[in-house]
């Protein structure tokens, strides 16, 4: 009939002009989540919430509020873990990348902590000093790893 592709994104491409601007985003935000939709479905990703740490140098992290959410393909994923965190480090920062876009899945091996670890430090791979916040405000703990567990273990790092 002579109506190729040609005639179907001009059709599209006319009936899209007559949107306001609100609505072209609506529509585009819908395409781009199914096209997102079909392509972790043909991967089999699974989606993550991760608690960011930015490393800010001298062994130190720092949590970085955000709701972020990963697509991590579902093979990556260790069998069992509580939370995941997901190291960053920032763009100025000229320190070692050996954990840029690194995923940490730790498993909890007490009762699952309360309060917010907000930053921790790890010095000579031995002790941790976590600073951690609750409703009461901040507090100073110091792990020895050697000795003791730092609130769980670690079973699985990957990057994504």
């Amino acid at each position: 009939m002579g109506k190729g592709e040609d005639y179907n994104l001009k059709k599209a491409e006319l009936l899209f002009d007559y949107l306001s601007t609100e609505k072209k985003q609506v529509l585009l935000d819908y395409v781009q989540q199914r096209i997102d939709d079909l392509k972790r479905q043909e991967k089999n990703y699974t989606p993550l919430k991760v608690q960011q740490y930015v490393y800010c140098g001298n062994q130190t992290w720092t949590l970085r509020t955000s709701d972020a959410a990963l697509d991590v393909l579902s093979e990556q994923l260790p069998e069992d873990y509580d939370i995941v965190f997901e190291l960053l480090k920032e763009e100025h920062e000229h320190s070692n990348s050996f954990a840029q876009g690194k995923l940490v899945f730790i498993k909890y091996t007490t009762s699952i902590p309360k309060e917010t670890i907000y930053s921790f430090v790890v010095e000579n791979h031995q002790v941790a000093k976590v600073l951690t916040k609750d409703e009461g405000g901040y507090t100073l703990k110091e792990y020895d790893l050697t000795e003791e567990e730092f609130y769980g273990k670690v079973v699985k790092i990957t990057d994504h």
